[in-house]
């Protein structure tokens, strides 16, 4: 099955640093993101993609990120999929979850397209309690 990946699992493989250390929660995510990659299960969106791309200062950086993620066709998301990202928002706010428009559209996008988010980020947990999306989780 694919996998919609999150910024907070893609940023750790293709920004951060080599000599960074990782939590053994991260670097496992980072192995499974290799796995998913190496099989062809990864997924992207354009928000997604947009975020990676955002805060890179150098120019050289940027544009080898860029050549690296054109790799990726992005998964589509079209006005159903953001009118369900605002009813999913709503329902959220209604329960007094507070969300950001980028993580769920993300939500939205996984829904539509049936798939698993794999990420790192706690904030998708609390959407999960109205929203019911699933977790890919590293082996």
């Amino acid at each position: 099955m694919n996998v919609l990946v999150d910024t907070s699992v893609w940023s750790l493989l293709l920004r951060r640093r080599q000599s960074a250390r990782l939590s053994t929660r991260q670097a496992a995510a980072v192995q499974e993101l290799k796995e998913l990659v190496r099989e062809d299960r990864a997924q992207l969106t354009g928000v997604i993609r947009q975020e990676l791309l955002t805060g890179i200062r150098s120019d050289v950086e940027f544009e080898e990120l860029k050549s690296w993620l054109r790799f990726y066709d992005d998964l589509p998301a079209d006005f159903e999929t953001h009118e369900l990202a605002a009813q999913y928002a709503n329902q959220c706010l209604g329960t007094g979850i507070v969300t950001s428009a980028i993580d769920i559209l993300i939500c939205a996008i996984a829904m539509k397209h049936q798939l698993p988010v794999f990420t790192l980020d706690d904030g998708f947990r609390k959407i999960q309690s109205v929203v019911p999306i699933t977790f890919h989780v590293a082996k």
